[in-house]
């Protein structure tokens, strides 16, 4: 596939030397025809066209790089502040399939976005110091998701729920390692905005954490606490 970039300038050189990293079909670590080198130098493309495609997309930022960007890590940083927020999640799904969200991931898909649901649901890699990353980037959420975060550790899952103070919606289900210090937390930063919450099969909340988000929450529509303790 050959890539085009605006005319003129830093974009248009840089996509010259992107296409030129383009190989033939069946040579390319990407089934879509972008190695990981092509997709490192399309980072400093703002905007590029795909021929055939008819329309302008964040190229590097687009599906087709995905994969490619998920595999070099040195790729990151100059994704940071310029992932259009339509794109995010469907970059985080990509790095939660690919085993890669990392603090460095979640600092360059997160960085300057503004985006009103986030799902990290089924990240069997998210930190300490990931969910502290995730937390600095939160400020818009209002739908969150960190169902079957199996391995997230009890104080990564506090800090990242009292960071937050305008959540509606929060799934936090199959969390083992959820605590009432963290229900305690989400409660008392979003007592005046919350109205649904699940915490189904999380073994270690009890009776402190939800009466504590009983008691504050007063606009609370759905509780779900099936199968904890």
């Amino acid at each position: 596939r050959r890539v085009v970039a605006p005319e003129g300038g830093a974009a248009a050189a840089a996509a010259a030397a992107a296409d030129s990293q383009v190989v033939p079909s069946g040579q390319e670590d990407d089934p879509m025809g972008v190695t990981p080198v092509c997709a490192q130098k399309l980072c400093a493309v703002p905007h590029a066209r795909m021929h055939g495609g008819g329309h302008r997309t964040p190229l590097a930022l687009s599906a087709l790089c995905v994969r490619a960007v998920t595999k070099i890590s040195h790729v990151l940083p100059p994704l940071c502040g310029h992932v259009p927020d339509e794109l995010v999640q469907r970059f985080v799904d990509s790095f939660v399939c690919a085993s890669a969200l990392t603090e460095s991931a979640i600092g360059a898909l997160l960085g300057g976005a503004r985006i009103r649901q986030l799902s990290l649901a089924h990240s069997q890699q998210l930190s300490y110091s990931a969910c502290a990353e995730a937390a600095k980037h939160m400020g818009h959420v209002t739908d969150l998701s960190l169902a079957h975060c199996t391995a997230t550790p009890a104080p990564g899952l506090q800090l990242m729920l009292g960071a937050v103070s305008r959540l509606t919606t929060v799934d936090l289900s199959h969390c083992r390692h959820l605590s009432d210090a963290a229900l305690v937390a989400l409660s008392e930063r979003n007592h005046a905005s919350l109205r649904e919450l699940r915490a189904a099969e999380c073994p270690l909340v009890g009776d402190a954490g939800v009466g504590r988000v009983l008691s504050l929450c007063g606009g609370l529509e759905v509780l779900e606490v099936r199968g904890s303790p």
